[in-house]
């Protein structure tokens, strides 16, 4: 059985899907499917699913997107819509979310680089940032495309914290410091995938050549400090 990141022990806000298909078997559609339908019979888990799906194919009649999402990409188009949080699995990490011929101008890119900037701004605050920090402060022009794509994906997870903080308001009637350390929490899940996905592992140390990071670890085994990197990401949604 597939492990699926979630954001607390708690009842999770969303489901990701991003598993080595070749060694188990099964496609993260497939996957996603069963999850799906076992959601449906826990009505007190109407949540969303968002599957790592890099291809069109004929499973994707099995998918389904949120239907108030701007800005759709064009490998969602075709797919059917609902309302229904529980009946959601909604693809991401297609190539035209990843990179278009268009995406210099799209507002996908400017909410990426104004991320981009934010983060430099508060890293910068904290004092001069040591070497394998520095490599993702760069100016956007000279960025490296890994650390742009994990921009813009930070971009489309900020539509995914929307859903979830109007979720856990929904339930909760509030936004205090336990539900934004639980945004936090899905937040980082959501990084530990990307950076995965892109190759990245954990290590005692950062190492960029090798693709090695010390923060590849659940939510809740990092530091305090690094915990305030996802909650200030969170207020600044809240803040939006």
């Amino acid at each position: 059985m597939a492990k699926v990141l979630v954001a607390c022990d708690a009842l999770p806000t969303a489901l990701i899907v991003a598993e080595d298909e070749a060694s188990l078997g099964k496609t993260n559609i497939q996957i996603a499917a069963a999850l799906r339908d076992g959601n449906r019979r826990l009505k007190a888990l109407a949540i969303p699913i968002f599957v790592f799906s890099q291809k069109k194919g004929a499973e994707d009649r099995f998918l389904v997107c949120r239907a108030n999402t701007a800005n759709r990409p064009n490998s969602q188009k075709k797919l059917a819509v609902t309302d229904d949080l529980a009946s959601v699995i909604e693809p991401f990490g297609r190539s035209d979310e990843v990179c278009s011929w268009g995406t210099v101008d799209s507002s996908r890119e400017q909410r990426a680089q104004k991320l981009h900037a934010q983060y430099v701004a508060d890293r910068m605050k904290e004092g001069d940032p040591d070497a394998p920090r520095a490599v993702s402060l760069q100016p956007w022009e000279t960025l490296s495309d890994t650390y742009k794509n994990a921009n813009r994906r930070a971009a489309d997870q900020m539509s995914v914290l929307r859903d979830a903080k109007d979720d856990l308001l929904h339930r909760r009637g509030k936004i205090g410091p336990e539900e934004i350390e639980l945004l936090a929490a899905l937040e980082h899940d959501a990084w530990r995938i990307d950076r995965a996905l892109d190759g990245w592992k954990h290590g005692t140390s950062r190492d960029n050549l090798r693709k090695y990071h010390p923060d590849l670890v659940p939510y809740e085994d990092l530091t305090d400090q690094i915990k305030e990197y996802d909650r200030s990401k969170v207020r600044a949604m809240l803040e939006s």
